[in-house]
């Protein structure tokens, strides 16, 4: 018939990626056409199914930064190229620039690129939990799926009501204080409490005042 290149949509945004990636493979099947797709966020799988679909062949997929359109919005552009320049090594797409237009576009809507946004959300890369600490603190990658650095970002730790023995340690060891087991233990609940007592995790400055006292 002469076609040569298909748009596959699911503008209801209902569709799972298993299904766009067996619907790609259908047509990709026949072998000559040029696939792309389009999809919709109502059920918030849009990125998920553009991924899937160049997984199983399709040659484009549409996507707008921060995933700005009708309704729900679509595939957020800047998540599928950090997805595949991270974990398919794709590196012609520069992380760095891409998060400046995030940026950009997301200051020009009058929105702020939300702390739990994929990939460029500042919450990546704060943590808290003692037990997620203590796997920082022993290797990165078991906590992290990718060096804050590579997306612009920086790693924040909190130490307050989550704090456990190790994060407690390390947490000293970077300002010069060295811990025995009991002074560990003692410093750690002096962390919970005051913490608790002001209803967020403690400052740098607040911790080293902690950590300094006698014992």
């Amino acid at each position: 018939m002469g076609v040569e290149r298909i748009r596959l949509c699911d503008t209801l945004g209902i569709a799972t990626p298993e299904q766009i990636s067996s619907l790609v493979k259908r047509y990709a099947s026949w072998g000559t056409l040029e696939i792309a797709v389009h999809t919709h966020d109502d059920f918030g799988m849009a990125t998920a199914n553009a991924v899937s679909a160049l997984d199983a062949g399709a040659h484009w997929a549409d996507g707008s930064v921060l995933g700005l359109g009708e309704r729900a919005g679509i595939a957020q552009l800047e998540v599928i190229a950090a997805f595949f320049n991270l974990q398919r090594s794709w590196k012609h797409y520069d992380l760095i620039r891409i998060r400046k237009l995030a940026d950009l576009v997301a200051h020009s809507v009058g929105e702020t690129l939300g702390r739990r946004h994929p990939v460029f959300g500042r919450g990546l890369f704060e943590c808290e939990s003692g037990i997620h600490l203590d796997g920082l603190a022993k290797n990165a990658a078991a906590y992290e799926p990718f060096p804050a650095e590579a997306v612009g970002s920086e790693r924040r730790i909190f130490i307050g009501m989550k704090a456990g023995f190790g994060a407690v340690v390390s947490a000293a060891k970077r300002m010069n204080v060295e811990l025995d087991k009991t002074s560990a233990s003692y410093l750690r609940a002096s962390v919970r409490a005051r913490s608790r007592a002001l209803g967020r995790p403690l400052t740098d400055s607040e911790f080293a005042v902690l950590a300094c006292e006698p014992r």
